[in-house]
């Protein structure tokens, strides 16, 4: 009975050291999940696979749509505009499909500008679905201009008037 009660104890002792070793493990990754968060302006969101926000991580919530407290435990597609909504619809459907990454782009406004975002959709634990959103205006801005001066260009272009010039050598 004696080896039964110092066995117990050993157990005991050695199942909260392994809990504290957890609560470490648990803490260190959090922290390593937060140095990547604060590293990228990347939001992250984890939802169910109907599109109900469960929690999010972001390096600055400014950078959010609208405010947690309109968006934790709603589905997305009941906050987004409906064409967003439609298209987040469609993704989360792809994903419990079987699709192993969905990558959409949408135009959200915000402050009276048009903000363009990159949204990607992977499954993740217990029929869950990881999304992780990427403010990609300045891209969509750029390419923009791009195109515009493209464009103009080829208008110039198409209205000059046909002259061949030839330069003869010497």
């Amino acid at each position: 009975s004696g080896f039964l009660i110092a066995f117990v104890r050993r157990s005991i002792s050695l199942n909260r050291k392994l809990q504290k070793y957890q609560v470490i493990t648990e803490n260190a990754s959090e922290r390593v999940l937060d140095a990547v968060i604060n590293a990228f302006s990347d939001m992250f969101f984890i939802l169910e696979a109907d599109g109900t926000v469960l929690s999010f991580r972001t390096s600055n919530e400014d950078n959010l749509y609208t405010s947690p407290g309109k968006f934790m435990g709603k589905k997305m597609q009941s906050v987004l505009p409906e064409e967003v909504s439609s298209l987040f619809n469609d993704a989360l459907l792809r994903i419990r499909a079987g699709e192993t990454l969905v990558s959409i782009e949408y135009m959200l406004p915000r402050g009276g500008a048009e903000n363009y975002f990159e949204a990607k959709l992977l499954p993740f634990l217990k029929g869950r679905v990881l999304l992780v959103v990427r403010d990609i205006t300045l891209r969509k801005q750029s390419e923009n201009k791009s195109r515009e001066a493209k464009e103009l260009l080829s208008t110039i272009l198409d209205n000059m008037p046909a002259v061949l010039a030839i330069k003869g050598q010497r």
